[in-house]
């Protein structure tokens, strides 16, 4: 019987270490988050942005369109963004 309270003890052990890295993952998230947004709002604001449009090709290739109906999607999509 003492390998049962053997393997219990070893069952709490991983419950803890599963507990506490998911603690850990989501803290690291959030700080990292934190970290990033402070460092955008302490700069400048930008003055314009830029769109490269890429890939409009093999996604009308990918999905047996003429390229020239992957550029136009492509377009579309940009002019629902902006």
């Amino acid at each position: 019987m003492a390998w049962m309270s053997y393997a219990l003890s070893i069952l709490k052990l991983l419950m803890f270490i599963q507990h506490y890295w998911t603690w850990l993952r989501t803290k690291a998230t959030t700080t990292a988050r934190d970290i990033l947004l402070k460092v955008l709002a302490s700069g400048p604001t930008p003055k314009h942005v830029a769109f490269i449009m890429d890939g409009n090709r093999r996604y009308a290739r990918l999905n047996h369109m003429a390229i020239k109906d992957g550029h136009s999607e492509g377009f579309v999509a940009l002019r629902q963004v902006s």
